[in-house]
């Protein structure tokens, strides 16, 4: 017998299945639902069937909790309407075989709105040639293998191989290979051909289709000639490296330039000279086949080139004997072009922009500096299989430079499910270790990792710019030695009271985490700072740094979230965060404009009772909100996103930035909650989203991570600040190494044309000057050589000296 708490459970689990099949919401009386007719096996003819009480735009979306797989947007008019669809991912990628979330959405004229979701499962794929891709236009029966024609069927099958007339598509010779499925087949022309008659001189359309599905081929041009042209004698090749400000049509002809490579096997390396003299000291080394050298100078034995060499990703020019050059030509359909400043992939199509992918590209660790990717003008390889490293798999690989590779962002996989969260959230800054990572969802033009696997040739054209400055930064950090320091003396320094703005400028102070209380436990102590607030009064903590704030335009602190102030009452963990009693009284007449309330991992019903009484002195901004405020005339908006909001959907700080732009502001604040850890340097995720702040149209970037001071850094010419570390901190009552803080002066200027604000920031003790080892809850300016330096040195160790000169340190 069932129970009743059993049958209670039966009958909810047969209403949850049938919400799952039927409309979830709607916003009129009218049905709307949707139906797969038959089975849906990917490479197949697949059917759903929509019913719609109004006509509308509708979105179809193949997922499950973590990934979106493909997306359907089609209009539809009231009444039933067939959808076709593959059952395929984008550009027809195959999808594993489980069970999706197939999710129907149909905006309707009226503006209504209607959603349903069913479960269905993807059955196994039917047979399909994926991709057909030869190694060149031109084949020379004089050596024949060296053509090669690369393919992938989804199944095992036969792959079919036809000669046909250009014209009247007659076929003239026709081969077949066998073909092991979801593997790359790769087959020189003797190994087609076999004992078969060769094809005679002249020019084909070669068509390639797998045995059962001729309907789904691949065609392309080739011209048969007798004999292999002579070797052309490598000369000087001008530039080989387009120019940022070129025109489309300049670089596509950079593009098809012919290359002089190292004629050396894809995986070696060739050692760049300081002399002509292979017993001089070698300057670096490059990859053999792919990797386009600029040649410079020639005297028959030695040439002498310039290229980025693979040790660490800086640009020599030396000597290389001239015996191991040759002249190789790049395709002519296809053209990639990655920029490592903006970190993106272009691809070019005859000459054409196509689409333009977020990448990121490799990121240099100490004493592995060859992760950076290298800059140059490359050729593309071989297709190659997909891997695994460190736990992540990686697919759609191309490689381009010896070992380096285009794939796919990396993903882990689990319970079927491909887990992009982390290479995703990587995406647009360098995340590698040389390779180049590419997004799996389709950008603009419709272009994705995939579909350059599936349609990208050997030899097409692939060009990296290089981002010298940045580069360079980088490197200066990671090669710094244990001994090296900053200099104070060297630093631009002024006194606090010099710091004013002026009538053509807006000054906006940043403060760290203002901490604002401990436990239950600790907040019950004498020494606690709720106590140190009972006693000497809530006008005291903020009385050594206020006429800072005073004397600015406007002033912005972070409070870590907590839990209200409380008593005995109530479910307590471990660590967790309690308010001190009355704590919004601190903000009475500290001139403080507005509290960024960060790390909402508290409900924010706990929140409530704190951020009303806050609202009595200042503006509150919660991680989900934006603000605006006139600043001497001037339209300024506020806004925030935490890392774990961006990491499950990174275009979330576009949402909340283009809310702001369509206010018309005329500068754009974004703060970011980096969450709980502790690194003493900026971690790749922190960085991807400033990247992506600045790419959506932010101002400054300002992150918080709370009792961490991290580094700084200019990204398009938009400054970033990882991390302010605290202010104050109310959950201690010692000196400890995390206390450590700055405000953050920054004046942007209205008068001039100036889009960078000015820098000023000033070292903070957040425990006060006390010099007992206690914490006495009274930030100050820091006076002492000694405790400043120890705090600018936290900034330095992730700030290259370039950055540092752009900032004036004040006391």
């Amino acid at each position: 017998m069932v129970s009743k708490a059993g049958k209670v459970l039966l009958l909810l689990l047969a209403v949850m299945i049938l919400c799952l099949f039927t409309a979830a919401e709607a916003d009129s009386d009218g049905q709307f639902e949707i139906k797969r007719v038959g089975n849906i096996n990917p490479y197949a003819e697949n059917t759903f069937l929509v019913s719609s009480p109004e006509e509308g735009r509708l979105t179809i979306r193949v997922h499950d909790s973590i990934c979106v797989y493909r997306t359907i947007t089609q209009q539809i008019p009231e009444g039933e309407t067939k959808i076709i669809w593959d059952g395929c991912g984008y550009n027809q990628e195959k999808l594993y075989e489980k069970s999706y979330n197939i999710t129907a959405e149909l905006e309707a004229l009226s503006g209504h709105f209607y959603s349903v979701s069913f479960i269905s499962p993807i059955e196994y794929p039917k047979q399909c040639l994926q991709y057909a891709l030869p190694s060149s236009d031109c084949l020379y029966a004089d050596n024949p293998e060296e053509w090669f024609l690369e393919y992938r069927t989804v199944t095992d099958g036969t792959v079919c191989i036809e000669f046909c007339e250009p014209e009247t598509e007659r076929i003239v010779y026709k081969y077949s290979v066998s073909a092991a499925g979801a593997k790359i087949g790769r087959k020189e022309f003797p190994d087609i051909t076999g004992r078969k008659d060769k094809p005679k001189s002249g020019k084909y359309t070669v068509r390639v289709y797998e045995k059962s599905r001729p309907e789904q081929h691949f065609d392309f041009s080739l011209q048969v000639l007798e004999s292999t042209p002579e070797k052309e004698p490598v000369t000087e090749t001008g530039e080989i490296m387009p120019d940022r400000n070129m025109t489309d049509q300049e670089i596509w002809q950079m593009m098809m330039q012919p290359s002089v490579v190292v004629d050396i096997d894809f995986f070696k390396h060739q050692d760049v000279y300081e002399l002509p003299d292979e017993k001089s000291r070698s300057l670096g080394t490059l990859h053999g086949q792919t990797q386009g050298l600029k040649v410079i100078d020639t005297d028959g034995m030695w040439a002498l080139v310039g290229a980025w060499n693979h040790e660490d990703a800086s640009y020599i020019e030396g000597w290389v004997p001239y015996s191991k050059l040759k002249t190789e030509y790049p395709k002519q359909e296809y053209g990639i072009l990655i920029d490592k400043q903006k970190q993106t992939l272009t691809v070019y199509r005859n000459g054409q922009k196509i689409d333009t992918l977020l990448v990121s590209t490799g990121r240099a660790e100490k004493n592995k500096l060859y992760q950076e990717t290298s800059a140059g003008c490359f050729l593309t390889g071989y297709h190659r299989v997909n891997f695994s490293m460190n736990g992540k798999k990686y697919d759609y690989v191309i490689q381009y430079d010896g070992g380096n590779l285009l794939h796919q962002t990396p993903y882990e996989w689990g319970q079927q499910k491909k887990d992009f969260t982390l290479g995703r959230g990587y995406l647009g800054t360098k995340a590698s270790h040389a390779c180049i990572r590419i997004q799996p969802e389709p950008g603009n033009g419709g272009l994705n990792a995939f579909w350059l696997f599936t349609h990208i040739p050997y030899h097409t054209r692939v060009i990296i710019l290089d981002d010298q400055e940045k580069r360079e930064n980088e490197k200066n950090i990671l090669i710094r030695g244990k001994k090296d320091d900053v200099s104070i003396s060297s630093l631009h320094n002024m006194k606090t009271d010099e710091i004013v703005s002026d009538e053509h400028s807006v000054a906006i102070t940043f403060g760290g985490c203002l901490i604002p209380g401990g436990t239950k436990e600790f907040n019950n102590k004498k020494d606690s700072f709720a106590s140190y607030l009972i006693n000497k009064g809530y006008d005291v903590p903020l009385q050594n740094i206020r006429a800072i704030f005073e004397k600015d335009d406007f002033t912005c602190v972070s409070i870590p979230s907590v839990n209200p102030a409380r008593s005995g009452n109530g479910a307590k963990s471990k660590g967790t965060g309690y308010a001190a009693e009355g704590i919004h009284e601190m903000f009475r007449n500290a001139s403080i404009d507005l509290a960024q309330i960060i790390s909402c991992d508290i409900p924010s019903s706990e929140n409530e009772s704190l951020k009303k009484k806050l609202e009595q002195y200042t503006t509150v901004l919660e991680i989900k909100d934006s603000y605006t405020v006139i600043l001497k005339g001037h339209l300024f908006g506020f806004t925030a996103c935490s890392e774990k909001e961006y990491l499950k959907n990174p275009g979330i700080i576009d949402a909340r930035i283009d809310e702001l732009k369509e206010k018309q502001c005329e500068k754009i604040i974004f703060f970011t909650d980096w969450g709980e850890r502790n690194q003493e340097s900026h971690s790749i995720v922190q960085e991807a989203m400033a990247h992506r702040c600045i790419r959506a149209g932010a101002s400054l970037v300002i992150g918080s991570l709370k009792g961490r001071v991290q580094g700084a850094d200019f990204i398009e010419g938009v400054p970033v600040f990882y991390s302010l570390g605290n202010l104050l901190d109310g959950s201690t009552s010692e000196k400890t190494k995390k206390q450590q803080g700055f405000l953050l002066r920054a004046e942007f200027r209205f008068a001039e044309k100036e889009t960078e604000p000015s820098l000023f920031m000033i070292p903070i003790l957040p425990y006060g000057n006390s010099m007992k080892d206690k914490n006495d809850y009274c930030p100050a300016v820091s006076l002492s050589e000694t405790e400043t330096a120890g705090i600018i040195r936290c900034l330095w160790q992730d700030t290259s000296d370039w950055m540092m000169d752009r900032i004036a340190f004040a006391y």
